[in-house]
């Protein structure tokens, strides 16, 4: 007989038949399953470095990274609106092999990989060279931006803002430390609102080791 009141379980992906396939559940695919139970998906707009939120006036081109700003959803339905970064080594000139571009050298970085690493996170296209734009956007991660979120959310296990300041290296006094925590609580409450308390420390437990 089933016990209508045991504790719900995560999700994870069931064994898989592929004989080449080890069986191991990697950190990615507990998180991606368990995400994907919960009908949680991310829409993504691409924000112009220049306009974004890490914009530093005179800035290196190695100082520069890719900006969007992202909605997490569950089952169509928009949970939250939050900014999302990802660093200059995510955009796609930055590893491009093409000799042209040269190699990075002790962080130095050659003019014509500087002109394309402007060119994307700038517009959010990749960039092509030879005197061409990009067309194609360079795509987040949403894997990485739930996880994101939910860093975030651990905001909600601490009483105070000083405790949470304590635990995350943040001055107690800091009035920016305190504008961040209370986004990071406002993550998470909007999160358990959405999926449960016990759908949000199973998804957080997945992404524990992520």
């Amino acid at each position: 007989m089933t016990d209508d009141t045991t504790t719900p379980q995560p999700h994870y992906p069931p064994p898989s038949t592929d004989p080449a396939d080890t069986g191991e559940i990697t950190p990615r695919r507990r998180l991606e399953s368990e995400i994907e139970r919960l009908g949680l998906t991310v829409r993504s707009e691409f924000v112009p470095w220049s306009k974004s939120r890490s914009y530093v006036k005179g800035a290196r081109v190695g100082d520069r990274n890719l900006n969007w700003k992202v909605t997490i959803c569950k089952d169509g339905r928009e949970i939250l609106t939050t900014d999302y970064s990802a660093g200059i080594g995510h955009a796609p000139s930055y590893s491009d092999p093409r000799p042209e571009f040269g190699r990075i050298r002790g962080g130095g970085i050659s003019l014509a990989r500087a002109e394309a690493l402007t060119f994307e996170t700038e517009h959010g296209l990749k960039y092509r060279g030879n005197g061409f734009t990009g067309r194609t956007p360079i795509a987040l991660d949403p894997i990485d931006v739930i996880w994101s979120v939910l860093m975030d959310a651990e905001a909600i296990d601490h009483p105070t803002f000083e405790t949470w300041a304590a635990d995350c290296g943040y001055d107690p006094d800091s009035r920016k430390g305190e504008a961040i925590y209370r986004i990071c609580l406002e993550h998470a409450l909007k999160l358990r609102a959405a999926v449960g308390d016990q759908a949000l420390r199973d998804l957080r437990d997945a992404g524990r080791d992520y």
